[in-house]
């Protein structure tokens, strides 16, 4: 999953209620911390590992970056699931 906002909090716990293997994405620590002290493995974009997951959840709000880097970690017929917001034409 990608996103260490408040959206992607709420999406990474819910996740990890299902007993999946799940790392979460994000570019701050502090957040990353608050996910960790739930059992939750973190890490930033340099440690997602192509071609790894076959199922990216991106919650970035970022669609250029956020959406690359789940891209990125899919397997081939893999599934993104985007649950962002974005503002478009403002």
């Amino acid at each position: 999953m990608v996103g260490d906002g408040k959206l992607g909090q709420l999406v990474a716990q819910t996740i990890a209620l299902t007993g999946c293997d799940l790392l979460v994405i994000g570019r701050h620590r502090d957040k990353l911390a608050n996910l960790e002290d739930r059992g939750i493995e973190t890490g930033f974009a340099n440690s997602v590992t192509d071609r790894a997951f076959d199922i990216a959840i991106e919650c970035t709000g970022n669609p250029p970056e956020g959406f690359a880097i789940a891209h990125r970690a899919l397997r081939p017929r893999g599934t993104i699931v985007l649950k962002s917001t974005y503002i478009v034409g403002v």
